[in-house]
C-alpha cells in the first residue's frame, strides 16, 4: 500500500510537495513527520549515478523508495508498507510523467502556485484509478483523506507559503484599485482559496462574507438591468421613445462598475439619439436596431 508521496529538490533537499494517502493516528503521523527533517538532509547529500539508481530505506513499519529525476533535479520519494511493492512500482513512471508535465511548478524561477491544484488533482486521480495501491475504503472520502501531511499538522511548506502570501498581497493591492464589481468577486474567490491553503480561518471567513455580499449585489443588479432592458425594448416596439429613453438611461447607469466603459458609452450614444430631434432618420433607425439587438442575457455584460 502507498502511504505518502514527497517531491524534493535534489541539491538543497527542499520540500516542494507531499501527499498523504492513508489515515494515520497522531502518533504515526508524528513519526512520519519527524522523519521528514532527516529525509531532507539525506536527499541533499545523496548521489545518483547515470542509471537512476533506486534507494530504499527500511524504517521497520514503513519503506521509503527514492527515485531521482535528473532532468529536473528532483527526487520522488514514495513511502509504502512493503520493501518491494509491485503495484506502487508499476505506477511510479506515471507519477514521474505527471511531475515532468508540470515542470514549471518545480522550478523556483517559474513557480506558479495557482497551478498546484491541477497537479494535485492529476496525482489523486492517478492514485484512485489504481485501487491496489491504496485502501479502497478511502476512495469515497478522498477529499478528506488525501491531504498534505503538513496541512494536517496545520502547516505547509515554507516555499509554498511564501508564494501564497505574495499572491495574497498582490490580490489585496489590486482589490483597492478595482472598481468593476464582477472583477472584485473574482479577487475574493482567489483570496478564499489562498487563505484556505494558508489555514487562515478568520480571514477566510471574512472573504467568504465579502464575496456573498458581492454576489447578493450582483443578483439584485441583474434583476434591475433585465427589467430596464425589457421595458425599453417593449417601448421601442410601440414607438414610445420617451419611455424607451428613460429605461435605457437607467440601464446604462446600472451598468456602471459592472461592465466595460466602452460598452456603456456605446449604449449611452444609442440612448441619446432617441431624444435628439436633430438626429438624421438613418442614424435614429440604426440606433433603434442596435438597441433591439442588445443581448437579453444580462450575464454577457458582466466581466
Amino acid at each position: 500500500m502507498l502511504i505518502s508521496l514527497f517531491v524534493f529538490q535534489s541539491e538543497k533537499g527542499s520540500h516542494l510537495y507531499d501527499k498523504l494517502f492513508q489515515e494515520m493516528d497522531d502518533e504515526k503521523l508524528e513519526i512520519l513527520s519527524g522523519f521528514f527533517s532527516a529525509l531532507k538532509t539525506f536527499i541533499s547529500g545523496m548521489k545518483f549515478d547515470a542509471s537512476k539508481e533506486l534507494k530504499t530505506i527500511d524504517l521497520g513499519e514503513y519503506f521509503v523508495h527514492i527515485y531521482h529525476i535528473p532532468d529536473l533535479s528532483l527526487d520522488l520519494v514514495l513511502v509504502s508498507d512493503k520493501p518491494e511493492d509491485k503495484p506502487v512500482g508499476k505506477i511510479t513512471p506515471q507519477i514521474i510523467d505527471i511531475i515532468v508535465k508540470y515542470k514549471p511548478l518545480f522550478l523556483e524561477s517559474e513557480n506558479q502556485p495557482d497551478q498546484f491544484k491541477s497537479f494535485d488533482e492529476e496525482i489523486i486521480n492517478l492514485i484512485v484509478t489504481n485501487k491496489k495501491i491504496i485502501d479502497e475504503s478511502l476512495i469515497d472520502d478522498k477529499s478528506d483523506i488525501f491531504k498534505s501531511i503538513w496541512s494536517q499538522k496545520g502547516e505547509i511548506s515554507s516555499k509554498l507559503r511564501d508564494d501564497l502570501l505574495a499572491s495574497k498581497n498582490l490580490l489585496l493591492s489590486r482589490l483597492n484599485d478595482v472598481s468593476i464589481i464582477p472583477e472584485k468577486l473574482k479577487i475574493y474567490e482567489k483570496l478564499i482559496d489562498i487563505t484556505e491553503k494558508l489555514n487562515e480561518k478568520e480571514e477566510n471567513n471574512k472573504y467568504k462574507k465579502e464575496a456573498e455580499k458581492v454576489n447578493e449585489e450582483l443578483r439584485d443588479r441583474k434583476i434591475r438591468l433585465k427589467h430596464y432592458l425589457d421595458t425599453a425594448k417593449g417601448a421601442l416596439r410601440q414607438k414610445n421613445y420617451k419611455e424607451a429613453y428613460l429605461n435605457l438611461l437607467n440601464f446604462c447607469l446600472k451598468l456602471k462598475n459592472y461592465a466595460k466603459t466602452n460598452v456603456i458609452n456605446k449604449y449611452q450614444t444609442f440612448t441619446n439619439l432617441l431624444v435628439d430631434k436633430d438626429a438624421p432618420k438613418i442614424e435614429l433607425s440604426k440606433a433603434i436596431s442596435e438597441i433591439l439587438m442588445i443581448p437579453d442575457n444580462i450575464d454577457e455584460y458582466f466581466l
